[in-house]
């Protein structure tokens, strides 16, 4: 939880964006992608993922043997990495 007078300050932007930034210049090679899964019913969350270019997308097609359907309690999104 925040705290009422945090929110929307732009610090979890920031952060957001910070880390893309380090992810991005610094992060192994090997990493293609980052994801981000969200509480469907974190609607902030869901909305900070979507401004920074995460897009919600099949886990399963993404690397993951996910048998369970989790897409109607959780938003499972990705975003490239630069390289």
């Amino acid at each position: 939880a925040i705290d009422p007078k945090y929110r929307g300050k732009g610090f979890a932007s920031q952060n957001v964006k910070d880390i893309i930034k380090w992810v991005d210049k610094y992060g192994n090679k090997s990493i293609d992608e980052l994801e981000w899964i969200a509480d469907r019913r974190n609607t902030a969350s869901v909305k900070l993922a979507q401004k920074h270019g995460f897009v919600e997308d099949d886990p399963n097609k993404h690397g993951h043997d996910w048998k369970d359907d989790f897409s109607d309690e959780y938003a499972i999104m990705y975003r490239k990495v630069k390289k």
